[in-house]
């Protein structure tokens, strides 16, 4: 636990994440990881913003120095976060400062390699047709055109189905289909059968929640509010744990808080 209390110079574990899943010195994507980082950016909106910081520091690294892996792998977890995390993810790109930094990978002097180049015109691209009925998000399309106007050169746009996939409005997270039960598994090990409808639970669900609240006093109300209040306190740590810990390097102490 001792990564909960750092200084003010500690990089959070959400922003450790990132940072490994954009280490270019790792053989390959790590799709595990680039998924958690998603799951928390839909559970705890606020971490847009963070995720977006970072993203940004990564693309401004030197790719003399550092190499373009890291930049590639950056753009590869950003059209993750794209996809799969929605508006509020969609508004932290959708900034000036942002697309300036997104445009700077593109920059002469650091004479990107074809594939870096055509990634950036084609993100922005389709970012600009998937955006441009919001009117929150109109700033894209406008950099967009000025970007053509510029005289960048951007591919031959995708169909307006395959844009609506790139970008959906809310977030998405796609998992691996779930195996299929075994042919040869007992039927005694299936689940009974359920005779109510799903909205005849949510209706009794709904008519049943507020009895039991008016049959608590105030005090008990409170002392209710409050134990929710810890509950949220510790899924949120216990949220941020997940996203860096990894099999087998787990320190034991960490371990033993999420048994």
């Amino acid at each position: 636990m001792a990564s909960f209390f750092r200084g003010p110079f500690q990089s959070t574990p959400f922003q450790q994440a990132i940072e490994k899943a954009t280490d270019g010195n790792q053989p390959s994507e790590d799709w595990g990881l680039i998924m958690r980082i998603c799951d928390h950016v839909v559970m705890h909106e606020d971490s847009a913003k963070e995720a977006v910081k970072v993203i940004r520091k990564r693309l401004q690294i030197n790719p003399v120095t550092s190499g373009w892996r890291t930049i590639g792998l950056t753009l590869t977890l950003l059209e993750a976060l794209t996809k799969n995390c929605g508006k509020s993810f969609h508004l932290q790109i959708a900034q000036k400062d942002f697309l300036k930094d997104f445009r700077g990978v593109l920059a002469p002097k650091n004479s990107p390699p074809t594939a870096i180049q055509e990634k950036v015109l084609g993100m922005i691209q389709i970012w600009a047709l998937a955006f441009r009925d919001d009117p929150e998000l109109i700033v894209v399309g406008q950099f967009y055109e000025e970007c053509k106007q510029q005289g960048l050169e951007f591919p031959p746009a995708e169909p307006e189905n395959i844009i609506k996939a790139a970008v959906p409005a809310t977030g998405t997270i796609e998992r691996p289909a779930p195996v299929a039960r075994s042919m040869s598994q007992p039927a005694s090990a299936t689940m009974p059968r359920q005779d109510r409808s799903a909205s005849d639970i949510s209706s009794h669900q709904t008519i049943r929640e507020p009895t039991v609240l008016k049959q608590m006093t105030p005090e008990q109300i409170a002392k209710l509010r409050s134990e929710l209040d810890v509950v949220q306190t510790n899924a949120q740590v216990f949220g941020e744990m997940l996203v860096i810990l990894q099999p087998a390097e787990e320190h034991p102490q960490d371990l033993d808080l999420l048994l």
